[in-house]
């Protein structure tokens, strides 16, 4: 299915309470408002590190304004994993910003 194959993790399997039946939900990257975004809350006691996957022709507007979420409804990061793997980030990204989080 759409949501298994999706190696960004971009969509989830969610049941509706009120009908039973199953729908696909994406889990982030909007640009218009979702009252109910699948995203998962993380303890700052829990990861001293986030990253944030970008582009290098975004680089040097970065280093000036920041990170900004521009048209989306947020902008995102992942927690760090071993091996430099982040789940929801963009594959062929060549930027990756480290967040301390304890700052």
């Amino acid at each position: 299915t759409l949501v298994h194959r999706d190696h960004k993790d971009r969509f989830c399997l969610h049941e509706d309470t009120a009908s039973g039946k199953w729908q696909i939900r994406a889990n982030l990257g909007h640009s218009f408002d979702v009252p109910e975004l699948a995203l998962d809350p993380f303890d700052p006691q829990d990861t001293s590190v986030l990253v944030h996957v970008t582009f290098r022709k975004y680089w040097e507007l970065i280093k000036v304004q920041g990170l900004r979420k521009m048209q989306r409804a947020h902008v995102h990061f992942a927690l760090e994993h071993p091996g430099h793997v982040f789940p929801g980030a963009k594959a062929d990204g060549d930027v990756v910003i480290y967040l301390n989080v304890a700052k």
